[in-house]
Formats: structure tokens, sequence, C-alpha cells
């Protein structure tokens, strides 16, 4: 029975009207003040902010820290994404061949989820703090005496490695279950082929998740244009500024600095980024499904 248009809309209005509260706005309000001088708490002559036009833009493009963080979170993207993409398929593939003790591995695997992100990044931190820290200790032992969080390299590796533990349980469980899904006989007419094991995995398998590989791509670089807290919790963005990722500088500058329309044209640039680089992933999409 075909649905009727008034039927559809009352199904459709209550998400409509959440997403339009929860987004659209938002967004929306967020250009609009990018635009202005607005500060919080500022004096009620300037509380609703004059307008500057693109001044709050020039001014963050201009500003060392704004590509500072920028180029940071781009190293994120390009290291801890590609390493937790990769890592994540090899475990995933090597727990879909063990087919035993697969329960316990996943359980494991979901540790990160199971436990307040702010909680997981402490412990993780004092693993590395020196004369005390249970991984400075081990390094120590061999003669090798890093200081993690006082130098910039040091600290940026810290981070990348925390964001790789943090994002691979979901790349793990995304890839396995979707290898759970896939046709047996691919596999099958590959072993008559006498493809090796390499081989099944390079011809048969990878070919299969391109689809799902190409859609986590983009689930990571937007949640590594959102990493906030582990900066925060970790190394408040030091040693100087060389760890502040974008999110972590545009809080610096809207509550901080109690900046809101500088903050709001931070939040636009990101978005902006953030699209830039999801362009390439969604083109190829595109093409996936005009090849199906």
């Amino acid at each position: 029975m075909e649905m009727k248009r008034s039927e559809f809309l009352a199904y459709v209005a209550p998400s409509f009207l959440i997403m339009l509260a929860l987004m659209v706005f938002p967004l929306f309000f967020s250009i609009y003040l990018s635009f202005r001088n607005f500060t919080y708490g500022g004096p009620a002559s300037s509380a609703g902010g004059n307008f500057v036009g693109f001044e709050n833009y020039l001014y963050i493009l201009s500003s060392s820290r704004f590509w500072g963080g920028l180029s940071f979170t781009l190293i994120l993207v390009l290291v801890s994404g590609t390493v937790s993409i990769v890592l994540g398929l090899t475990i995933a593939i090597l727990l879909y061949e063990a087919r035993k003790g697969e329960g316990f591995f996943i359980a494991g695997y979901l540790l990160p989820y199971t436990v307040p992100p702010v909680v997981t990044t402490m412990v993780f931190g004092w693993l590395f703090r020196n004369n005390w820290g249970y991984v400075d200790y081990l390094l120590s032992q061999i003669g090798i005496n890093i200081n993690w969080f006082a130098s910039k390299w040091p600290a940026r590796a810290l981070l990348s490695m925390h964001t790789v533990w943090w994002m691979m349980p979901f790349v793990v469980l995304v890839f396995y279950a979707a290898l759970q899904a896939m046709p047996q006989h691919f596999l099958e007419a590959a072993r008559v082929d006498g493809a090796s094991y390499l081989q099944r995995v390079y011809y048969v398998i990878i070919p299969y998740l391109k689809p799902l590989i190409i859609f986590v791509g983009m689930i990571l670089i937007q949640d590594i244009f959102r990493i906030f807290d582990n900066v925060a919790v970790m190394t408040a963005g030091g040693p100087g500024n060389t760890t502040e990722t974008l999110a972590y500088y545009n809080y610096q500058i809207a509550f901080g600095n109690l900046s809101i329309g500088m903050g709001s044209a931070i939040s636009v640039v990101t978005l902006a980024f953030t699209f830039l680089l999801l362009g390439p992933f969604i083109h190829k999409t595109y093409l996936e499904q005009q090849n199906i």
C-alpha cells in the first residue's frame, strides 16, 4: 500500500525538526557570527557584535597557530588514519581466518569504547611520564630515554599512537563484520586457481572491502578533525603550541579568549577543509556506485 503524502510528512517531520535544531541552525548561526566581532561577556553595547566582514577570516589565515593546528591535524589524518586502517584491516583478516577466540579479542578491542575518553587518555599519558611511567621505565632499561612531553615530535608521536589506539576498534569491527558477510565462493575460487594466502587477500578480500575502506576513511577524517579531549588531557597543546589540533585551537580562541566570532570563523574554515579532504572519497564512492 502506497504511503500518503501527509503520512510521510508526519513520519519525517520529527527527525527533520531535530536535525534542523541541532545541525542546520547552529551551522548558519556560526556562519553569521563569523562575520562579527562578537565577544562573550562583552559590554552591552557590543553584545551583539559589529559586522567586520572577512576580518576574522583574514586574522586566522595569517595566524601561525592556525596553520600549526591545521598541519598537525593533517599529520594525524595521514599517519594515524592510514595506520588505523592498515592495522585494523590486518587484525580483522586475522580474526576472520582464526575462527577461534575471536570473541575474546573483539571484547578487548572494545575497551577504548567502554571507558570514558578522558580516563583512557589520562592513563595512556601516565604510561609515558618521565621517571615513573611504565613504558618510559621499560625504555630506559634498554638505554632509550625520550622526554615525551617536552619535545615537539615525541609529543606528536604520543598523540598519534593514542589516536590509533582509540580509532582502531571501530575499524576492526567494521571490517570484521564485512568479512563475515563475504560470499565464500570468492575465496574458494581463488584457492582452486592456486592463489596463495597473500594473493587471496590482495586480489579478493581487499577489492571486496574497497567501498568499505573508503567509507571508513571518511569517518576517520571526520573523527580526527574533531579531536579535542585527547589533546586537552594529555598535552594541553604543548610543548608550546606544537600539538594543537584545529579543534583545540578553536576552543582556546572561542572559550579561552572568549572571542566567539573568531571561533566561529575557525569552525567554518575547519568545516571547509574537512569537505575538501572528503571530496575525493565522495567522488570515488560515486564512481563505485556508478559501476555497480
